[in-house]
């Protein structure tokens, strides 16, 4: 596998990570807490890119690089990492359900769907492939908030937390495949009880999450996000073919859904009515389907926030999880042999094993220097409106309109003498401006223009000393508290719903 290979193998986003995680690396270690902002991307204007998207992957990178590894092998740890805890997170949840043999296949069935293979071979998209981890869980959530007691609603505002800070665009699609199950499940005990422990649950997580989720969703006013991303689906539908081909791309993504997936959902139909998780997931499986066809382009047209999933085959974030589901349990309901599980799981693994010998180009990214050209986002979209045209070189000099001496430059802080100003006083620093970002002349804040879309400010001749920082807006500041508080509460609660009970039973 390219994985287990030096170097790093080409795809389309896997050296754009490679490149954010030396990024956030380097931000994190000159103290850009949370990290919201990259010092050399987008030509060394820099960009908030972290602001913006999925800090998990790179905080947990981060945590791997800082024994030593590279980049480059802290993503490849992470991707092999994901894969390989999907598939027990999978057998974990099934096995509570049906016998080993058959939870063992569900797992396969899920982590060995061509897409699985697609997205880390051909897309390198690690973030999404962390994301895999999470539909167990959810379906494990949505079924203990039906039991008694509180201290489950604490672990699922945990696991929907950490959701909420491991891929925006996963996140809002599981989210529906939740509160999904939880309402199926809430007709079943004809209670509406877990509908509402799932929202306590949610709002837990989400508060926990505040401190990425808000500032992402209310400054991307300031950015193109919306003129461009949001506006990309209707070239990305699927056909009904695309899901069964088994020809494979890599300037394309594969979508094939995989034969022994779709023939083991058929298979389950036989016993559908015996069992509400089947119900649900044959439901899930035929929904996602759905939004991914053209035929569903209304809804995308007009559901708010649909857009944002950019891609309509990004529902198969729902498809695979209700196919695993589907096979393993329709096959412990025919009660298959141990030898015809085990052809089974032969033949799912071999029939994607094709794409581990692709003979794609190793590399070792290193990226020298204090600008790196382009942003590693689709289109510059995190970029401010006020920086236009967009820049597509980097700046011959950092500071304009003035002679300068650099004392410190790091992510969140630049540290300049300037002299020499020119007449009209006004100077120029080659950094975008993004609200955060403040300026010191001789330790006495100066406002800053940037119609422009850059640091620009005013001062009187002579020399003076020069501090530009990025700080916390007020409301980053404000959710940032809220994060950190209701985490604190979340485990505290944990810890003494376990700790209480054992003080309790000794007296």
């Amino acid at each position: 596998m390219d994985l287990a290979l030096p170097g790093y193998y080409s795809s389309h986003d896997g050296i754009g990570h490679v490149i954010r995680m030396e990024e956030f690396y380097r931000s994190l270690k000159d103290g850009n807490i949370p990290v919201r902002w990259s010092e050399r991307l987008y030509y060394g204007y820099g960009y908030p890119f972290f602001n913006f998207n999925y800090p998990s992957i790179y905080y947990l990178g981060a945590a791997l690089m800082a024994p030593g590894l590279s980049a480059a092998d802290a993503m490849k740890l992470e991707t092999a990492g994901s894969f390989v805890l999907s598939g027990l997170l999978m057998y974990w949840y099934l096995r509570r359900k049906i016998k080993g043999e058959y939870a063992v296949l569900g797992a396969v069935l899920y982590m060995y769907a061509p897409y699985r293979m697609s997205n880390i071979y051909v897309r390198g998209s690690v973030a999404e492939a962390i994301a895999f981890i999470f539909p167990p869980l959810l379906l494990w959530s949505a079924e203990t908030l039906t039991t008694k007691g509180k201290r489950n609603i604490l672990w699922v505002a945990l696991i929907v937390g950490a959701l909420g800070v491991s891929h925006n665009i996963s996140a809002m699609l599981l989210a529906a495949f939740f509160f999904g199950y939880l309402a199926i499940l809430g007709v079943a005990n004809k209670s509406i009880i877990p509908l509402v422990k799932g929202a306590v649950a949610f709002a837990l997580g989400i508060l926990m999450a505040a401190f990425f989720l808000v500032p992402a969703l209310y400054e991307k006013k300031w950015t193109f996000l919306d003129l461009t991303i949001a506006k990309d689906y209707p070239n990305y539908f699927v056909s009904p073919l695309q899901l069964i081909d088994p020809r494979w791309s890599f300037g394309a993504v594969p979508l094939n859904l995989g034969w022994i997936q779709l023939a083991l959902v058929v298979v389950a139909l036989r016993y559908i009515r015996r069992n509400i998780l089947l119900v649900f997931s044959l439901l899930m499986f035929l929904v996602s389907i759905f939004f991914m066809l053209p035929i569903s382009k209304i809804f995308w047209d007009h559901v708010p926030l649909l857009p944002f999933v950019q891609f309509p085959w990004r529902f198969t974030m729902l498809t695979l999880p209700a196919m695993a589901v589907l096979g393993a349990m329709g096959v412990a309901a025919a009660k298959a042999s141990r030898k015809a599980v085990i052809i089974l799981v032969v033949l799912t693994i071999l029939s994607v094993s094709y794409t581990w010998w692709r003979n794609q180009t190793e590399y070792a990214p290193v990226f020298p220097g204090d600008a790196i050209p382009g942003s590693t986002t689709w289109a510059h979209e995190q970029a401010t409106r006020w920086l236009v045209p967009k820049p597509d070189s980097i700046p011959a000099q950092k500071i304009e309109n003035a002679n300068y001496q650099i004392t410190l430059w790091k992510t969140n802080e630049h540290d300049y003498v300037i002299n020499n100003v020119g007449k009209s006083g006004l100077v120029t620093e080659n950094t975008m401006y993004y609200p955060g970002w403040e300026v010191f002349v001789d330790g006495v804040e100066t406002p800053i223009n940037y119609d422009n879309g850059k640091i620009n400010y005013l001062v009187l001749p002579g020399t003076h000393q020069i501090k530009t920082i990025f700080t916390e807006t007020p409301l980053r500041k404000t959710v940032d508290l809220l994060s950190l508080g209701v985490f604190g509460i979340v485990v505290l609660g944990l810890l003494l719903s376990y700790v209480v009970p054992e003080i309790s039973s000794k007296h």
